[in-house]
């Protein structure tokens, strides 16, 4: 989860589109219920799986823009591989965490998590300066490294274990349809882009499918 995962996205990113990273852990969801039926016999229910389907269909929406024809134009590179690696291993990543119980807390438990993941990285880290060499940390690097270890790092791996204890890891997985809902929306807000037609249909997609795959009927 820190390392695979966490390192995997950034090499992806540097030889593949935004378009094809969101396409394919647009697939992260699908395999977390995957793994939990094939691993544990987790049952997942015609809802649940209808409601996955229609959420799935609106992040697609979102990623093609609205255009269908857009997916026969993609084009694959080593990245794309290595951001398929990154997405099994968060599904499976997410699994683990509901299946392995432990006793720490939900903070203690993800800083050793990172601690580990810490680990894992290092012969990479120093394969990478004998290669490259050190980086240059002027004041935007360092405020970028700030930015990623409060927001992606702590704050959503210790908000996404919090939610995988109480909610399990199939319905946490599937607020993964959420995100391409979610940069729209940044990018409306904080750059100026334009909130278009398939943005807006992608919404209406994932949120009544999220609902229909997370929510649970109570019982008579």
């Amino acid at each position: 989860g820190m390392g695979i995962c966490g390192g995997g996205v950034y090499y992806g990113a540097a030889t593949t589109t935004a378009t094809n990273i969101g396409l394919i852990y647009a697939t992260s969801p699908v395999m977390i219920i995957l793994l939990s039926r094939m691993l544990f016999a987790e049952r997942f229910s015609l809802r649940q799986g209808l409601g996955t389907a229609l959420a799935l269909t609106g992040v697609l929406a979102i990623i093609l823009r609205g255009d269908p024809a857009t997916i026969l134009h993609l084009t694959f590179t080593p990245g794309d591989l290595i951001i398929l690696v990154a997405a099994a291993s968060w599904a499976l990543y997410s699994v683990l965490l509901k299946h392995w119980p432990s006793r720490l807390s939900v903070s203690a438990r993800l800083a050793t998590i990172a601690f580990a993941g810490v680990l894992v990285v290092l012969p990479v880290q120093a394969l990478e300066l004998a290669v490259v060499g050190p980086p240059s940390f002027d004041l935007r690097t360092i405020a970028a490294v700030v930015t990623l270890i409060l927001v992606p790092g702590v704050g959503a791996y210790a908000t996404f274990g919090y939610m995988t204890k109480h909610l399990g890891p199939n319905r946490t997985g599937l607020m993964l349809y959420l995100s391409p809902v979610y940069t729209a929306i940044m990018a409306w807000l904080l750059l100026g882009e334009v909130f278009a037609f398939y943005h807006w249909l992608g919404t209406a997609l994932v949120l009544p499918g999220l609902y229909f795959a997370t929510h649970k009927p109570d019982k008579p």
